[in-house]
């Protein structure tokens, strides 16, 4: 279930006592933020200095609808075997290689306007989130 199917389930069930995005959301970013801090002499090291590190971070709510972080997967499936992972993963691997590999090798200023939107622009509408 992604965040904004989850909003609706919530909002059928609760009607608008909870928000997702303003209650939860702090909370998941917080204690990723904390896990890379305590894991980053671990995670995407290399000799270059230039690398990144691809995590899938688990959650569960509790009854007060507090998000736990349950597990960290450093090697994550990136399989689509359901509807919500053939929308979300291709989108991941999309913008995790805009914001790392093309920040290294850019597209070359002459490219053709129709393939602009692949450029990473401060103004970005994909789904990272600066945690720290």
């Amino acid at each position: 279930m992604d965040f904004h199917a989850f909003q609706e389930y919530l909002d059928a069930a609760f009607g608008d006592k909870y928000n997702f995005a303003q209650q939860a959301f702090p909370i998941m970013k917080e204690a990723v933020s904390l896990f890379v801090q305590a894991n980053c002499a671990r995670l995407g090291h290399s000799r270059s200095g230039s690398s990144f590190e691809l995590v899938q971070c688990e959650f569960s709510m509790d009854d007060d609808f507090k998000p736990w972080l349950i597990d960290v997967h450093t090697n994550p499936s990136l399989d689509t075997y359901c509807q919500v992972l053939e929308k979300v993963i291709p989108g991941v691997i999309e913008d995790a290689l805009k914001h790392t590999v093309d920040v290294l090798f850019p597209p070359p200023l002459e490219w053709p306007e129709s393939k602009h939107h692949l450029m990473v622009t401060k103004n970005r509408e994909d789904g990272f989130v600066l945690i720290f």
